[in-house]
């Protein structure tokens, strides 16, 4: 949904900058009456009251007018009004007003804090309004293999108990009751599909006609059933479970690319994409190292907090690239180390996301940042020589290796236990000169106590997953037992 996130998003990401770190530079000492700068923070907060509530009104005009066009974006946007309204954040803004006001610096945070996370979570709203919700999709999935798996028992039992003679009315009666029973579930788990993908692309959600004639299916057995016409109740039952089949399959398949974002699954592609990143976040570090060095004495102002966010946001997009690449990597299934190596990245730049976002641009970060580029570099290059091995040229994969145990192709790892076992060597390292960074720090009393706990608790987290990828690439490469 482009158009609705376009229209709403600026205004509200506005409306969290200043309601959230504006009072950082003009509160701490404001406790016996107001300043000359908490009368200026009243008035800005006042502009962003006022802001806010234009925007409510604008998000509901743009709710009317998409109803016809795009209905799924248009109950997308009611849900951010619903979801702002819920909150109360117009009246919070006006309560921290009048917090202002008074001089009340301490209320004036608290409550600045409270609209802040309201905010978010009414931004929150319209970001999952640009696909489907995954999670829920993975619920009707399960629920779907459970169906599928029942009609399938159910079609391959024979009506009669004694095959020698035809199905009583009572055995007719009892079937066509199992066989209700297994439509209603289907009937309300293709409730629940249409509901969790009304976002998705398409007519329909994915599966969704399958399960729909499944359960024409399902009732045609029934039909049949209670007419006492049991001969072609079978086939009927069988193309039921053959549909739902279907469905699994579509849902699935839907759910796997949307969680890898599309990624390319050849050597080239996640090449591409990692190098991709890897540019973005080069740029990314620079841009960090420039805002921290640019910060005034007294600390950032807000056009520097607002480059720090937009910093932050940049990082976090590149958390969710490394993911994707990481579901690629892990759906494509031939390597025991590289998709956890990605899930490490993907959690260092959440990571450095997350301190760019509370202001913390310093030399831990930016040390974080250059590690980051360091194991993205290996990453690369470990692509790049399994390449260079395999003799691949742009546009031409190799043919694929032959099992000799079987005769038929076999399909080559993404890298090679090699270049796996590199990976793991770069992210030893890593952890090894945290470690001496962290003996550093405390030798000299430059981080509190307990930030040093929490760094040796991941820096512990981090080692231990170490080891265990170390030990699933000893599994995979081990030949068999003799």
């Amino acid at each position: 949904m482009p158009t609705t996130r376009a229209t709403t998003r600026p205004l509200l990401l506005a409306a969290v900058l200043v309601a959230g770190p504006g009072l950082a530079g003009g509160t701490e000492a404001a406790e016996d009456g107001p300043p000359a700068d908490m009368r200026e923070l009243a008035h800005r907060q006042r502009y962003v009251q006022a802001r806010f509530q234009r925007l409510c009104a604008q998000m509901k005009e743009v709710a009317s007018a998409l109803a016809s066009t795009d209905p799924a974006a248009a109950a997308a946007v009611r849900r951010a009004v619903a979801e702002a309204l819920k909150c109360d954040v117009a009246d919070d803004m006006e309560q921290v007003v009048g917090h202002l006001d008074r001089g009340l610096a301490a209320l004036a945070r608290a409550g600045q804090t409270d609209v802040v996370a309201d905010l978010r979570r009414v931004l929150k709203v319209l970001e999952d309004a640009d696909g489907p919700p995954l999670g829920r999709l993975e619920g009707v999935l399960g629920k779907l293999k459970g169906l599928a798996r029942d009609q399938h028992g159910l079609a391959d039992r024979p009506p009669a108990a004694d095959v020698d003679r035809p199905p009583t009315d009572a055995e007719l009666d009892r079937r066509a009751g199992r066989q209700q029973a297994i439509a209603g579930r289907a009937r309300d788990a293709l409730g629940e599909l249409k509901d969790a993908g009304e976002s998705a692309p398409g007519p329909s959600a994915p599966g969704q006609k399958a399960v729909e004639d499944a359960v024409r299916a399902m009732d045609d057995a029934i039909g049949r059933l209670r007419r006492r016409e049991p001969e072609k109740v079978r086939d009927d039952e069988r193309d039921a479970a053959r549909r739902l089949d279907d469905a699994v399959k579509e849902l699935a398949r839907f759910i796997r690319d949307e969680r890898t974002g599309g990624t390319d699954r050849t050597v080239e592609g996640i090449d591409a994409e990692l190098r991709r990143i890897l540019k973005a976040q080069r740029e990314l570090t620079g841009s960090t190292a420039a805002a921290h060095a640019a910060r005034p004495p007294g600390g950032y102002d807000r056009r520097g907090l607002a480059r720090l966010l937009l910093l932050s946001r940049g990082e976090a997009d590149l958390a969710r690239r490394v993911g994707n690449v990481a579901a690629a990597v892990r759906d494509e299934g031939t390597t025991a180390v590289f998709p956890s190596v990605l899930e490490e990245v993907r959690g260092d730049l959440a990571d450095v996301a997350g301190r760019l976002a509370k202001r913390r641009a310093g030399h831990v970060t930016r040390a974080m940042q250059k590690a980051i580029e360091e194991t993205l570099a290996s990453l690369i290059d470990a692509l790049a020589s399994e390449s260079r091995r395999r003799g691949e040229r742009p546009g031409r994969p190799p043919a694929p290796p032959t099992d000799p145990g079987e005769g038929r192709p076999a399909r080559p790892p993404l890298v090679s236990p090699v270049a796996e076992l590199k990976m793991l060597r770069t992210l030893q390292e890593q952890v090894r000169r945290r470690t001496l960074a962290l003996e550093a720090s405390r030798r000299d009393g430059r981080v509190p106590p307990a930030e040093l706990k929490l760094a040796h608790d991941a820096l512990a987290g981090r080692q231990s997953r170490l080891l265990e990828m170390t030990r699933e690439l000893r599994r995979k490469t081990a030949g068999p037992a003799r």
